[in-house]
């Protein structure tokens, strides 16, 4: 079951955070698992299909050290 964690929305943009706690976080985006990235994206398509007109971010959170990742963005304007 995927739930997401947060999102948060402005006039023209929505953020999605999904929270991770894995003890070594990702150094790059490059170092973000493909299950990761995969469940980023579907969460941008679902949120895109709500906000068809909004421009969509997405990140994970890593718990460990409070850093960000950004892991999609979908750009409408």
């Amino acid at each position: 079951i995927y739930r997401i964690d947060l999102v948060a929305k402005s006039d023209n943009n929505i953020i999605i955070i999904d929270y991770k706690t894995d003890h070594k976080p990702a150094r790059s985006i490059s170092d973000i698992s493909s299950s990761y990235n995969a469940q980023l994206k579907l969460y941008s398509q679902l949120i895109s299909s709500i906000y068809p007109n909004k421009n969509i971010s997405s990140y994970i959170y890593w718990v460990e050290n409070g850093s960000f990742s950004k892991v999609n963005e979908i750009t409408r304007l």
